[in-house]
């Protein structure tokens, strides 16, 4: 089970996040821009997702993915914390932050640093 700590320890991983308040919930933004929020009731996490692996995954693991009313003309996906393993979140994270994160900071990562400190490892 992931719980908020060790989210936020996965998303401080990543170049230039920060956290802030979005609707009076964590969310958590690379250069101002909102890639994931945790949701009111504190158990599921809302993140921005491609529309055909948003369809797979809510198909494949229903009561781990899901995407409410609200959520329907967006690019999110709403996927409930206690449900998902770390591995798959860290992947689901890192595809978030890089949909999302402007095309001048993933160009200067890719040709800055190498692939293994994408991620802030050593």
């Amino acid at each position: 089970m992931v719980d908020l700590e060790h989210l936020r320890q996965m998303i401080q991983k990543l170049p230039e996040t920060g956290e802030k308040p979005c609707y009076g919930t964590p969310g958590f933004y690379v250069r101002g821009k909102l890639f994931a929020r945790v949701r009111e009731n504190g158990t599921s996490l809302a993140i921005k997702c491609a529309e055909l692996e948003r369809e797979a995954l809510c198909q494949a693991e229903p009561e781990t993915f899901s995407v409410p009313a609200h959520y329907q003309n967006s690019s999110m996906v709403v996927l409930e914390l206690p449900q998902i393993e770390a591995g798959e979140l860290d992947r689901l994270l890192t595809t978030s932050w890089s949909r999302t994160a402007p095309k001048k900071l993933l160009a200067m990562l890719k040709t800055h640093t190498p692939s293994n400190q994408l991620r802030g490892n050593p």
